[in-house]
């Protein structure tokens, strides 16, 4: 955890073992996640980790947690997903099979008041073209920005090596590293206004204009307000 707590990291001990010490899986490893996350005042998590589990004994569990992260004023920064298995990107809009997403912009009620989930940013994934990636899902009232994603250095299972990878899972890191930067640098923002910050700062794109919220792709200059 960095000392000004604006990001959060998370261990193999903490991901795979619950506060007791009893080793855990699946939605508990990430229920668990979440509450260290919480615990820990945070403002950004990083959850690229799609779970394609959105049963409703699994909405239900996970439901306080992701209610009181909102309420906290928590940013969550999602991978968008990597389409179907074509790997042609679908459209988060229309409904698709991951806990996670399923979430965003989702209206909840809490001490008789309502609330939405605008605490969730989901990230698509451009190629090194700039553009949106044929295998990135996408989603006009869903997915806010596209970050590249594909042929990404990343590391490998080998010492000091390093691998290249594709997908939404690799663009989610940089937004929430950016937004990480971006609450140091303005510290008296509420979460929506950090949003609208970042939101308001991409590099527009055509094939992106449609199918995102901001019609655009990551900026961290303009983020950082460093460029214009």
């Amino acid at each position: 955890m960095f000392p000004d707590r604006s990001t959060y990291s998370y261990s193999a001990v903490e991901l795979f073992y619950s506060p007791k010490g009893v080793q855990l899986s699946g939605i508990g490893m990430i229920a668990a996640a979440l509450a260290a996350f919480l615990k820990s005042a945070s403002r950004v998590a990083n959850l690229s980790m799609g779970l394609a589990n959105t049963k409703k004994e699994v909405i239900d569990f996970i439901t306080p947690l992701m209610k009181k992260l909102r309420l906290q004023g928590s940013i969550l920064v999602v991978a968008a997903g990597n389409g179907d298995s074509n790997h042609v990107g679908l459209d988060n809009d229309r409904g698709v099979n991951d806990l996670f997403v399923h979430f965003t912009n989702l209206q909840f009620v809490e001490n008789n008041r309502s609330f939405i989930m605008d605490n969730i940013i989901e990230v698509a994934a451009v190629d090194n073209m700039g553009q949106l990636a044929r295998f990135s899902n996408f989603g006009k009232t869903k997915v806010m920005l596209a970050a590249p994603g594909r042929g990404v250095n990343s590391c490998s299972s080998l010492p000091n090596q390093f691998k290249t990878k594709s997908g939404t899972s690799f663009s989610a890191p940089q937004v929430a590293a950016t937004l990480a930067m971006m609450v140091n640098r303005f510290p008296l923002d509420t979460y929506s206004e950090i949003i609208d910050r970042l939101r308001q700062s991409v590099d527009p794109d055509p094939t992106l204009e449609l199918n995102t919220i901001s019609g655009g792709r990551l900026h961290i200059g303009r983020a950082l307000g460093m460029e214009r």
